[in-house]
């Protein structure tokens, strides 16, 4: 990812349509590609579930300075 390149993010990709991600997949199944942005928590850097409450959200098209442009959003 780009902006992994500008700065220090963590991210993961998730298939919404793999085994054990129905949640996600009945949120964002005719969204994709989507880029949910949340700050992480403790729960999650141990290994918890994020939430589907994403603090940001960007569909299906979007550029490397809109993502940090959202990215800085969300960690203020």
């Amino acid at each position: 990812m780009e902006v992994q390149k500008r700065r220090a993010v963590d991210y993961s990709e998730i298939d919404v349509d793999a085994p054990g991600h129905g949640q996600w997949k009945n949120v964002y199944d005719y969204d994709v590609p989507v880029l949910h942005i949340d700050k992480l928590t403790q729960a999650q850097s141990d290994g918890q579930v994020t939430s589907l409450d994403a603090a940001k959200k960007l569909m299906h098209r979007f550029t490397v300075e809109e993502v940090e442009a959202a990215v800085d959003e969300v960690g203020s």
